[in-house]
């Protein structure tokens, strides 16, 4: 029996914002080792970086603060606590017989209209957040990833890329940036051009 290895070296990845018409920009493609290669010298950089920041050689700049998502939502929870004990007793004293029928029901639909309102104000409130400030907490599945790098599958590589890059760019002049999952959606790390 003919045990082969398949050559993975015509293969290649082109810019999928493209492809997908997000971006303007000629076709660009770049060999599937390249990209890989790009991918793996990434990983040992992260790790270095990560084993640096663990003994202090890096000290990282301080998280930007976001606004308190959970003290801008404090008053409206607050509100509608009160709204509902509100609804709650107007039913209670209707059912008591201590308020008439008419008063119940404009008393319930302004209570039901506010509250309402203050659900929507609510939910249109950030959620709070919960990303990582930095690449510390990945450090096992970097290094884990490494040590298996020529072992794993294709699709074992990207399911656990997928815990650390948000996307790979794949720009023209061959850049190819790496966009990891801790970054600030407005930064995108840049590296420099590969030769395909």
């Amino acid at each position: 029996m003919n045990d082969k290895v398949r050559d993975n070296s015509c293969y290649a990845y082109q810019c999928g914002a493209r492809a997908r018409h997000a971006v303007e920009h000629e076709t660009v493609w770049i060999r599937r080792s390249v990209v890989e290669a790009r991918v793996h010298g990434w990983l040992v950089e992260v790790r270095d970086e990560i084993d640096a920041i663990a003994v202090g050689a890096v000290v990282l700049p301080a998280p930007r603060r976001a606004p308190d998502a959970g003290a801008s939502r404090a008053v409206p929870e607050a509100q509608l606590g009160k709204l509902a004990a509100a609804i709650d007793r107007a039913t209670t004293g209707h059912v008591m017989g201590d308020i008439p029928s008419g008063s119940y029901l404009r008393t319930r639909d302004a209570l039901a209209t506010e509250w309402a309102e203050v659900q929507r104000e609510l939910d249109a409130l950030p959620k709070e957040s919960t990303a990582s400030t930095g690449p510390a907490p990945f450090r096992d599945v970097v290094q884990g990833l490494l040590d298996e790098w020529d072992t794993l599958s294709v699709a074992a590589k990207r399911v656990i890329l997928a815990s650390l890059i948000r996307r790979v760019e794949i720009c023209p002049q061959k850049i190819v940036r790496m966009v990891p999952v801790w970054a600030p959606a407005d930064e995108m790390p840049v590296t420099e051009p590969v030769s395909s």
